[in-house]
């Protein structure tokens, strides 16, 4: 065999070497070399309520500064207001592929197709607890009651509304209910808000006083099974938005 017959067979190798691995491989819902830029992302936390304050820090029962009925939430992990974060998807028991998603629990998956992320979904990986900063920004508020208010101990209203942003981009709000009227005992409740749920209450009470401050998260993410994420979507490196979300007490 001479050496332009073993180039020739070597050349073919490599191609059907090429074309093995484009076939099998799969995408990101978009490019890994793409993340999400959150740009001014701004999620402004209001009460109708004249005596439920907030403001954006823990020490709000104590100092008493920077209260008001609305407030811009705090940024609290990583520091970096213009934090990039790849597609995620809060489980509520959509089916992405095989995988029935569990309430509750963050996932991410990929597919074959990469010009829509709910074709041929053949990987859905729940996101752990040690990388959910790299799909999942977190903002947090503190709410406590005006100085002549007895405790408030029922559930509340939440409403939600999305002023502007990409249609992918969506919250989840997290806060601590309390079972009984002595605290005895207390669980995470999650709403996952959007154009479809806009309006919640939570499910047990919850226990607000003067002399407390009472912590809500919010989680900001891009809905990775959104119909306009697409592994090429590069629009979304640079995303804008901004959230109403308004908390109001039960009389």
């Amino acid at each position: 065999m001479n050496n332009l017959t073993k180039k020739i067979i070597i050349s073919l190798f490599t191609w059907i070497l090429i074309f093995l691995t484009l076939g099998t491989s799969t995408f990101a819902w978009f490019s890994m070399n793409y993340t999400v830029e959150a740009t001014d992302l701004r999620i402004t936390v209001k009460s109708n309520s004249t005596y439920l304050l907030i403001g954006d820090n823990p020490d709000i029962a104590t100092n008493k500064l920077g209260l008001g009925r609305e407030v811009v939430a705090k940024y609290i992990v990583g520091g970096d207001e213009n934090k990039r974060v790849f597609p995620a998807f809060y489980g509520d028991g959509t089916v992405l592929g095989e995988t029935t998603t569990v309430n509750g629990k963050w996932y991410t998956a990929s597919n074959k197709n990469p010009d829509h992320p709910n074709d041929e979904v053949v990987n859905v990986t729940e996101i752990i607890d040690a990388n959910k900063d790299s799909y999942i920004l977190t903002y947090k508020v503190w709410m406590t009651l005006s100085g002549d208010s007895l405790p408030y101990n029922k559930p509340l209203t939440i409403s939600y509304k999305k002023q502007s942003g990409d249609d992918s981009l969506s919250v989840v709000v997290a806060l601590t209910t309390y079972v009984g009227s002595n605290q005895t005992s207390s669980s995470i409740e999650k709403f996952k808000l959007d154009s479809t749920n806009d309006q919640v209450t939570t499910t047990n009470n919850i226990y607000v006083s003067k002399n407390t401050a009472y912590e809500i998260t919010m989680y900001a993410y891009i809905d990775g099974n959104g119909d306009n994420v697409y592994s090429d979507y590069y629009t979304l490196y640079g995303l804008t938005g901004e959230f109403n979300i308004d908390f109001d007490i039960i009389p």
